[in-house]
């Protein structure tokens, strides 16, 4: 049994770091002779940040603190975000009478949940 959960140990590493160096491929739009070998340091260290994210018991959820940020003005969880575009979005929903709320998603994971006003003769 050690064996084999030392063999799945084995795959779900590689794959990590597969899947990661392709998105950084894809996203920079690299070409062939451009893209990244999954065992770059860089990719390597990407995937050591990701294994301690989830250690900590952090999935793809927005954090407590981040929640009560969120629709802040230049707030972003992003290192080249400008913290904008939640905040648009709430604006516009907030003119239109409505309301944009973030919950948890169980069992992992965040949900954003947009309420706006019947229309009495809408269509």
């Amino acid at each position: 049994m050690d064996v084999v959960l030392r063999s799945i140990a084995i795959i779900i590493e590689v794959a990590l770091l597969a899947g990661i160096a392709y998105w950084v491929d894809a996203y920079l739009g690299l070409r062939e002779e451009q893209k990244i070998d999954k065992h770059h340091p860089g990719i390597v260290a990407i995937a050591k940040w990701v294994e301690e994210q989830y250690r900590q018991k952090r999935t793809t959820g927005i954090s407590d603190e981040e929640k009560t940020r969120l629709f802040e003005p230049y707030f972003s969880t992003k290192k080249a975000g400008m913290g904008l575009g939640l905040t648009i979005v709430s604006t516009i929903i907030a003119d239109h009478k409505g309301m944009l709320r973030v919950q948890d998603n169980q069992p992992k994971g965040a949900k954003f949940i947009i309420e706006l006003p019947a229309q009495k003769n809408a269509i």
